[in-house]
């Protein structure tokens, strides 16, 4: 298996946890709410050394490491002089590996910045060190495996070569798959072994950027300064960053407390401006995802969302209503892995009640039929498998056709 295979594969396996179906127990799941919840680092959780006397801290540090929360329960433990507890040592691991990863970054966003400024291109930073540096409290909080840089479609073709210039490999070699697939971003292994997600479009699904058409050229007109590491670089707005945090989320189920704990940190910024979200969602259609999302890190989390907004964003009432009975029966804090009906349901949703209700139908009816089914190891690392990405199928014409769609693309958004 090559370098860039098996960093991919460690990366996927934080990203992935590849553990049997199973749910925290009640007493659990509050415990590992109060550790996620806003609060000052060096502040005790309260009852959290009530419940680690009685029950230990083994299932807290395993629900921490499958919701992508390491940072916030290893703090909230260190806090209560809990840390030091043998149980706790493969949370202070990950707790470690991702403080790495975040340094690795910082040095993968310099290599970025300079390669891209010798030839006139501004990319966007979005999630990873973003989100650890300028929107958490501290940036050892968020965990992430890869950087994410977004440049305009017309650009795309130049940014590939400038980062191959700088050293960088390109994971994908499929191009016929690339290509067929219409994939909205391309991985590349840095010099430093760090990976870099490098988008064309905030969505890499096809399917996605059809039901949620987002204004690109408006999202790049919107960018921010915001201070990373020891520079400056350009990242969304604070309403184009809730919003696709929270369209992501969507897309991926919202059962992970990493992604409602985003939320909650991008909703701090002062004088959030909840008009513009409505409008901004409604205008790309994604009005049900961004009030599910929302309403979920609310119930979770206890965020405070002005009553009007999820109104505003979700008119139906029996939508809303099926989306808050579904979070209180089969809350997603339990969830460990595996499908839910919680899971499902956000993966559904659609810019209607009714078409988030035929999808959630189409998703239940196959899962029966089929049962849960999910990209194996072959299809998404093994270089021999002519499923996987990164199968060396050396097609110059596919890879050509390729970037001339990406570029199109660009062309008749404009």
């Amino acid at each position: 298996m090559s370098r860039s295979t098996t960093d991919c594969c460690a990366a996927a396996s934080v990203k992935r946890c590849p553990v049997s179906d199973s749910r925290l127990p009640p007493d659990t799941a509050r415990a590992l709410l109060g550790c996620v919840r806003d609060h000052a680092p060096e502040l005790s959780v309260p009852g959290l050394a009530a419940y680690i006397e009685r029950r230990g801290v083994s299932g807290l540090a395993l629900g921490g490491i499958r919701h992508g929360v390491v940072g916030c329960v290893w703090t909230a433990l260190r806090a209560d002089g809990l840390h030091e507890m043998p149980a706790a040592a493969e949370l202070q691991r990950s707790y470690a590996t991702g403080v790495g990863v975040h340094m690795r970054a910082l040095t993968d966003v310099e290599l970025v910045a300079s390669s891209f400024d010798g030839v006139g291109l501004r990319p966007c930073f979005i999630k990873g060190p973003v989100l650890a540096e300028a929107v958490y409290r501290r940036p050892d909080l968020r965990s992430y495996v890869d950087l994410d840089v977004l440049v305009e479609p017309d650009a795309f073709e130049t940014a590939l070569h400038v980062l191959e210039g700088a050293g960088a490999r390109i994971y994908e070699r499929n191009w016929s798959l690339v290509r067929d697939r219409e994939l909205g971003e391309l991985r590349l292994i840095t010099p430093s072994g760090g990976v870099i997600d490098l988008h064309w479009h905030l969505f890499n699904d096809p399917r996605a950027r059809a039901e949620f058409p987002v204004d690109l050229a408006a999202v790049h007109e919107r960018l921010r300064p915001v201070p990373v590491g020891g520079a400056v670089v350009y990242t969304l707005d604070p309403v184009d960053t809730v919003l696709h945090l929270a369209l992501h989320a969507c897309l991926a189920g919202a059962h992970r407390l990493v992604w409602l704990k985003d939320i909650e940190q991008a909703l701090l910024v002062d004088d959030f401006d909840w008009t513009e979200l409505v409008e901004r969602a409604c205008a790309c259609r994604a009005g049900l995802a961004i009030a599910l999302v929302l309403a979920r890190a609310h119930l979770l989390l206890g965020i405070s969302i002005p009553r009007a907004v999820v109104s505003q964003l979700a008119p139906g009432r029996w939508w809303r209503a099926v989306l808050s009975s579904v979070d209180r029966l089969d809350s997603p804090a339990r969830w460990q892995s595996g499908g839910s009906v919680s899971q499902l349901v956000a993966r559904s949703t659609r810019n209607t009640g009714m078409s988030s209700a035929l999808a959630a139908g189409g998703r239940a009816s196959a899962w029966i039929r089929h049962g849960r089914s999910r990209p194996s190891l072959a299809e998404l690392f093994d270089a021999r498998d002519p499923r996987s990405a990164a199968y060396p199928d050396g097609n110059v014409t596919a890879r050509a056709s390729y970037l001339d769609n990406v570029t199109r693309a660009g062309r008749i958004k404009r």
